[in-house]
């Protein structure tokens, strides 16, 4: 199984965007206030990537 690639984007303020692009041209995308303390900011993009990985294992 192939592991997703992640981008990770912040704008001025802090803010984060994590979106991971499928050869499919489909784009899934969260986006992190910049408020999220950094643990818990750890956490969601984690989650995020766990996610991503498990729709890309059930799409095999």
């Amino acid at each position: 199984m192939d592991e997703i690639e992640l981008s990770i984007h912040y704008d001025q303020q802090g803010n984060a965007t994590v979106s991971v692009a499928y050869p499919e041209g489909i784009t899934a995308t969260l986006y992190v206030p910049y408020e999220v303390p950094p643990i818990e900011r750890d956490n969601r993009i984690n989650a995020f990537k766990a996610e991503q990985q498990a729709l890309l294992a059930g799409g095999d």
